[in-house]
């Protein structure tokens, strides 16, 4: 067709990754960057979001960009993906939220991450820019938090040429 951008197949797109992540909504976006900022805009945060100290830039600025501020925390020296004890011990007041990040497709412990979240009533988000495929307790990441937002670039595991998805139940 010629056509590689917002045409007929991205809401096909949509429905399929929907279908394969388990989950009721995922929203086609320019780019892994653009549906983090989205998601932190659509849950109108005020405060502190927790995230892990080794990331790509990108996780913190878009917090930085929503107007909020980035709290690094350790990570596991064993796997490099956040450490939810430091998340955990992270957590004052002025928390808003935590964002896990899953590195190199390694998803973190989104059990734990969930556990700590719901104790202290605080959504839960993921970069999972570089984990389409990756699965954690026997499903297919997608599905943990309110959202789990993925790359669809070139230089992603799986790509649709450009872009990135939301997926979420919220």
């Amino acid at each position: 067709t010629g056509m590689i951008t917002n045409w007929k197949y991205v809401q096909e797109y949509e429905t399929k990754m929907a279908e394969y992540f388990g989950v009721n909504n995922a929203i086609a976006v320019s780019s892994c960057t653009s549906g983090l900022l989205l998601t932190l805009k659509c849950l109108e945060l005020e405060g502190e979001v927790i995230l892990p100290s080794f990331t790509f830039a990108v996780s913190g600025h878009v917090l930085a960009w929503n107007g909020l501020t980035p709290v690094y925390v350790d990570i596991d020296l064993e796997t490099c993906l956040i450490d939810p004890d430091a998340v955990e011990k992270a957590i004052t007041p002025e928390t808003c939220a935590i964002m896990g990040v899953h590195i190199w497709g390694n998803p973190c412990a989104a059990d734990r991450l969930q556990e700590i979240a719901d104790k202290h009533s605080l959504p839960l988000i993921f970069d999972a820019a570089q984990a389409t495929g990756a699965r954690y307790l026997e499903k297919p990441l997608g599905s943990f938090g309110r959202a789990e937002i993925f790359s669809c670039s070139p230089t992603k595991v799986v790509t649709s040429g450009e872009g990135g998805i939301i997926a979420t139940n919220d």
